[in-house]
């Protein structure tokens, strides 16, 4: 690392909140996907039994775009507010708190929206899994050991649940991949 010239101004980073930027971009997110998921429905294109086809695999490269622009969006953000550096750590907090904010707020609609306005959902995966496993040749006795998991995959509860822990998950890696990349550490003072 080069020592800082005169003309170049380093920020603290801790005049910076992480917490603050990754909340907001985590409500954007929430947002977006909650907007985005009751387009979805009204047009037909959340019905379990189609995520295989164009319109599911289109439904899923734009949610996962929006994810990573509100993973990168926040972390640039901070970059800027600290002059144009920022650290490994301080990028992944900040996608992170967004990571946070997104899953609790969508997880809490998840719950509402497939206990109130469309249960359906949860009968069309059961029955979906049911139909899958029929067709891979599974005898009825088998499927009858798997019923926990029909019930399990169909509960609103459970599925808000493994779907917050899940999307943390697997986002938190991705945030770790794109803080790796977007990190600029800031000169020796």
């Amino acid at each position: 690392m080069n020592p800082l010239d005169e003309n170049q101004i380093y920020y603290d980073p801790s005049s910076v909140s992480s917490r603050d930027i990754g909340t907001r971009y985590g409500l954007f997110w929430a947002l977006a996907a909650i907007v985005f998921g009751l387009v979805t429905y009204l047009l037909g294109w959340a019905d379990p039994t189609n995520a295989s086809t164009t319109t599911g695999l289109i439904s899923g490269v734009i949610s996962f775009g929006i994810g990573i622009a509100m993973v990168v969006l926040p972390i640039q953000q901070a970059k800027k507010a600290l002059g144009g550096y920022i650290t490994f750590g301080k990028a992944f907090s900040t996608g992170f708190w967004s990571i946070l904010v997104y899953a609790l707020i969508t997880a809490v609609w998840t719950f509402v929206f497939m206990s109130f306005i469309a249960p359906e959902i949860g009968e069309l995966t059961a029955s979906t899994m049911v139909e899958q496993w029929e067709a891979q040749g599974m005898s009825e006795e088998q499927i009858d050991g798997m019923s926990w998991m029909v019930d399990l995959f169909s509960n609103p509860l459970t599925l808000a649940i493994f779907g917050t822990v899940s999307g943390i998950v697997i986002w938190c890696i991705i945030d770790l991949i794109l803080s790796a990349i977007l990190k600029k550490n800031p000169p020796m003072a």
